[in-house]
Parts: structure tokens; sequence; C-alpha cells
């Protein structure tokens, strides 16, 4: 799934739709709910508790209707104030921006064994993929670590009941971090160590290493058998099902 960064870079886009009066006036509220499905990264929690999907999940939209189906006080739309109504919608941005991601690009290409018969590969691509959505993240927005003023918020203010003010400050000051890291491929290595930790790593933190070795080639060849269309789409269908699912549960 992608990373904090295109998290944070596929909120920046939805600036100025027509939705923008629940992002401009609370930007900090919004870009926190942004990335806040994966404070699990603090809490320890299980990815299904925080995603309100398991990854076999083939519906967008899941996590969504069933985060309102667990939080029913939040289906009030009108009982809601502004930050908070600014990190839902974040909030539900990310999940639509991961089950997408996993329904029309995980599955259909690198989990696809016909695309990549390698299964470690295959997770190495969609790994550097998501990585290449970062750097284009870093190159459309110049001053992306000066949103990190933003991130002043008062968490009071966010009335739901399943993160606690506590996980959401050490969770804020990871993204801070975020914010301020400069644009690395050597994060790939990071990437899949966490991912190949025992069985297979030296042969996954290898071909990571290949890859980058053979920066920008092997990036152009993935794309070969990724199209860029597929990421333009990708994001697309983001925006469609994250402004439809507003208008369901918010505006």
């Amino acid at each position: 799934m992608p990373n904090l960064v295109a998290h944070i870079g596929f909120g920046l886009d939805c600036i100025g739709l027509e939705e923008d009066s629940l992002i401009s006036n609370n930007l900090g509220s919004f870009l926190l709910g942004c990335c806040s499905p994966d404070v699990r990264i603090i809490t320890k929690m299980s990815r299904d508790n925080t995603h309100f999907v398991p990854i076999s999940n083939k519906i967008i939209g899941t996590g969504t209707h069933n985060l309102f189906k667990e939080n029913p006080k939040l289906l009030n739309k009108e009982s809601l104030n502004s930050v908070t109504k600014s990190f839902l919608a974040g909030y539900i941005l990310h999940l639509v921006a991961d089950e997408t991601w996993i329904i029309d690009m995980y599955r259909p290409y690198f989990g696809n064994r016909n695309v990549f018969p390698n299964k470690i590969i295959g997770n190495i691509m969609d790994r550097a993929m998501q990585l290449d959505m970062d750097r284009e993240t870093h190159l459309q927005h110049e001053n992306f670590s000066g949103y990190t003023h933003e991130l002043a918020i008062d968490f009071d203010d966010i009335e739901i009941d399943f993160i606690s003010n506590e996980s959401f400050k050490e969770f804020t000051d990871t993204i801070k971090r975020v914010f301020s890291n400069a644009f690395d491929w050597s994060r790939l290595i990071f990437m899949i160590r966490r991912q190949y930790p025992d069985k297979d790593s030296g042969m996954a933190e290898s071909l990571a290493n290949d890859f980058i070795k053979n920066l920008p080639d092997s990036l152009e060849d993935l794309y070969h058998q990724v199209p860029k269309k597929e990421i333009k789409a990708y994001r697309a269908n983001i925006i469609s099902s994250w402004q439809s699912l507003i208008k369901e549960y918010l505006l």
C-alpha cells in the first residue's frame, strides 16, 4: 500500500476540489486523517482495527462503510464539528487509497504471477512503485516540509473514540519526521528488510539493491510492465471513490 508521503500527497491533491470546504479550514486535521489509519505503527493494533477491512476485501469503500457502522455516532453528520469532519475526510481518503491499490494495482500486477512470475520480485516492484509515488509527491509539492506547522492542532477537537490523544500526539511526531525527510531510494532496502526479515531475506535484499543500482533503467523497465497510465487511473479512481463516500457520510 502507499506510504505516508504518498497519502499526504493524495490529500494535497484534493485541495481545490468541490469538497475543499472540508479541507482548507482544517488542513492539519485533514492531513492527520490522511495518515491515521497507519497509527498502528505506534499502537501495534491489528491492521483490520484501523483500516476496518481485511486485506482480502474485494470492494472499494468497504472500510469506510465499516468505520461508520462500528462508530454509529459519526453517522449524525450534523452533530460533527468541522475539525472532526476534516479528519474523517482524510481518514476515508487513506482507506480508499489502500483498498484501491490492493484491488486495482497489487492483485492485477504485482501479485499476478503472469506479470511477475517471481513473488519476491513482484513485491519488490510493488514497493518500488510506491516509492516512486513518494518521489513524485516531493517533486509536485516543492514546499512539502512546509506543511509541518499545520499539524499544530488540538486533538480534543477530533471527536472520535478509536484513537486516543496520546496516540495522536506520538503519531504526529512520526508524521512530522515524514515531512522533514528527503526522498531516498535506499528506503527500498528498509522496506524489503521489514517484509522479509528471515526467510528469503538475502535474496530479497540483493534484488532490491540491484533495482537501486540500475536506476533509472530499472524504473523504466517497471513502467513497461505496469504502464504509467495505470497509476494515473489509480489516482483518478481514488478521488472518484472518495468524493462519493464524502457526499454519503460527511456532506
